[in-house]
């Protein structure tokens, strides 16, 4: 079994690797530049669902002229939010970016809310690319319900990751 050490070694250094820029947070000069790379790489994953949604939505359309489009809107809305939100943090300019010594077990767990946060925007990914092997409007109510619960859980793993931050 690994200790905590390790597993956050392993951790920083997957996310080392999948972001540019990503330094981790054990010295308190990168800590901000780290934290702004990824918010910067899963925005520009976000931002890459919306595209994506939105052209599915338009073909959907054209297909289904009749069909409601008020759960892409809410979806849209959803990710406009959660995009806004990853640009322009709450945590910015708080004194865990700049504070000499912190908690191992913060760190630690900020790491796996920084993973659990790729794991996340990656799923939601994957399933953008499944809308095209959808028939019917049930099937895409049912998907596009399932997206609505995804972009929550991101939220939900950001906002706790934000309280940590903000945490003494």
């Amino acid at each position: 079994m690994r200790s905590i050490a390790q597993n956050t070694e392993l951790v920083g250094n997957d996310l080392v690797n999948l972001i540019s820029g990503y330094s981790g947070y054990k010295i308190p000069e990168t800590r901000s530049k780290t934290d702004k790379r990824l918010r910067e790489f899963l925005s520009a994953k976000v931002q890459r669902i919306e595209k994506d949604l939105s052209q599915f939505e338009h073909q959907f359309y054209q297909k289904n002229k009749s069909a409601n489009l008020s759960p892409f809107h809410r979806i849209s809305l959803s990710l406009k939010m959660l995009i806004q939100t990853l640009i322009e943090p709450s945590s910015n300019d708080n004194h865990f970016f700049t504070q000499s010594k912190e908690n191992q077990e913060k760190i630690t767990q900020l790491y796996e809310y920084d993973v659990q946060l790729v794991k996340q925007v990656d799923i939601l990914v994957d399933e953008v690319k499944q809308l095209d092997n959808i028939n019917g409007e049930y099937e895409i109510d049912e998907m596009l319900n399932h997206f609505y619960d995804l972009i929550d859980r991101v939220n939900q793993i950001l906002s706790e990751r934000e309280f940590l931050i903000m945490s003494d």
